[in-house]
């Protein structure tokens, strides 16, 4: 398992943490009445619905992704916060990569369970659904090297 002090590690962070606050950043840049955040909303319409009775609201406005994208984000980054510091965790998941079939349990079930599902329990399980993914992802970044090209001198 790689050291979590990387500077892949670290950007991987800060990317998802810029993520996740972009999320917020939207509806509040509306709420000023900035243009800016149009352009974001525009970004994540790319990769969810965003329908507003499916969403968070924050400063009066939903935030530019739904609940379930939302935990999805954050069960991520926690993921990353969290994980690599749980030894047996994160060998565990290193041996056995299938475990994380079982953090998206709950989220099938939610999903089964249409009409009665809450912004809080598609939040919720969409964020148990992918924060061992992180893990993988980090892991998988680590295994990038750049290529060493020799040039010959002649």
């Amino acid at each position: 398992m790689p050291t979590v002090c990387s500077y892949r590690y670290y950007g991987l962070v800060l990317g998802v943490t810029l993520w996740l606050g972009s999320i917020l950043l939207a509806p509040w840049l509306e709420s000023q009445h900035q243009g800016a955040g149009g352009g974001i909303y525009a970004f994540f319409s790319t990769v969810c619905h965003q329908e507003p009775d499916r969403c968070f609201f924050f400063g009066g406005r939903p935030l530019a992704v739904c609940a379930r994208c939302t935990g999805l984000y954050t069960g991520f980054w926690m993921g990353l916060l969290i994980i690599p510091h749980i030894p047996f965790l994160s060998s565990r998941l290193a041996r056995r990569p299938r475990l994380i079939l079982w953090f998206f349990l709950p989220m099938a079930v939610d999903l089964l369970l249409f009409g009665i599902n809450t912004h809080w329990s598609r939040m919720i399980t969409g964020a148990i659904a992918s924060f061992p993914i992180s893990v993988f992802v980090w892991w998988g970044l680590e295994q990038i090297r750049q290529p060493v090209i020799k040039r010959s001198l002649s």
